[in-house]
């Protein structure tokens, strides 16, 4: 992406001249692009899990399971909730899951 021509592709014309302000506004919509895609992946992906976690408890109700079953389901989800955190943290940094939550709840 080191010419204007090839710049041209992603964003209309080309200018006649080298232009940094073209080559930015053709990176920022790229890059705005990528960002909505991932987004969109990412919202995706929560539907579907909570979609199943709702689909698992009706299925649940419906065979009249009592409610003091689901205790130890909830106690085992707990732990590998807290697991996982504590892995992220182990092997990215704790730097590195602040940024992550902060990312997060920032979107929300």
């Amino acid at each position: 992406m080191s010419d204007d021509l090839s710049l041209a592709a992603l964003l209309g014309e080309a200018p006649k001249t080298p232009d940094p302000g073209f080559r930015f506004d053709v990176l920022a919509r790229v890059s705005a692009r990528a960002a909505r895609r991932e987004a969109w992946t990412r919202g995706l992906m929560q539907v579907a899990a909570f979609t199943a976690v709702g689909l698992l408890a009706a299925l649940v109700q419906f065979a009249s399971v009592s409610s003091g079953a689901w205790i130890p389901v909830l106690s085992v989800a707990g732990a590998l909730a807290a697991s996982g955190v504590f892995a992220l943290v182990v092997i990215q940094g704790p730097k590195a899951a602040l940024a992550r939550a902060r990312t997060v709840f920032a979107s929300a």
